[in-house]
């Protein structure tokens, strides 16, 4: 099987274009590489030594780093077969601010933020396109906010993967925080984290915000 069907097929389990799944496929096997380096590896005894012409590592080093990149490939394995997450509008707003129905996550942190800058213009409010920047942009997802007064901050969380596939919320200091399951994290610039379980509801501002969003997670 060549590297395109491999990709191919990965793609179609994952749910995800043929690019985020080379993407995957090519962070994998850079994992593996700096777990394991180019030289071959013997176990013996409990530890782990390169082989013959290559420099000796042993000890809880060795294991530790095999271990780490064992538990990331093994992560990212398992959001492969069980399902990516996504983020799902939790109401008909929601939707209409980010002109679709659920966004899957394929890379973190997914940052979140405020789509256009509103300001009043005599009685009447207008609103100025994001800004343009080098590179990455600040928001992996932008929000039209149509709310009185602005909940969405320009920069207002972002959602982190930790090292045990576990998620965190992160409020990126918004001026109006972030509700995740009841618990308002940050507001008044200050920021905040918290926990983030498949299933919880992520207010975005303040608890009356028309904003909202279900943390889920895609089936296979």
């Amino acid at each position: 099987m060549d590297e395109k069907e491999i990709i191919r097929q990965l793609a179609q389990r994952m749910v995800v274009s043929e690019q985020s799944a080379s993407a995957w496929l090519k962070a994998t096997l850079e994992i593996f590489e700096e777990g394991f380096g180019p030289d071959p590896l013997v176990i013996a005894n409990g530890s782990v030594t390169k082989a013959v012409g290559a420099t000796a590592t042993t000890g809880a080093l060795a294991r530790n780093d095999v271990a780490a990149s064992t538990s990331t490939a093994d992560r990212l394995a398992s959001r492969a077969s069980v399902g990516m997450p996504l983020l799902r509008s939790g109401t008909p707003t929601t939707s209409l601010a980010i002109n679709r129905d659920e966004l899957r996550l394929d890379q973190f942190p997914f940052r979140v933020g405020r789509e256009a800058r509103t300001h009043l213009a005599g009685a009447t409010p207008e609103t100025s396109e994001r800004r343009e920047v080098a590179g990455r942009p600040n928001n992996d997802l932008y929000v039209k906010d149509v709310g009185k007064p602005l909940n969405v901050s320009r920069e207002h969380f972002q959602i982190e993967e930790n090292s045990d596939g576990s998620y965190e919320l992160v409020d990126r200091g918004s001026a109006c925080g972030t509700v995740v399951g009841g618990y308002t994290v940050g507001g008044d610039y200050t920021g905040g984290r918290c926990a983030l379980k498949f299933g919880d509801d992520i207010i975005v501002g303040t608890p009356q915000s028309p904003i909202v969003f279900k943390f889920m997670q895609a089936a296979a």
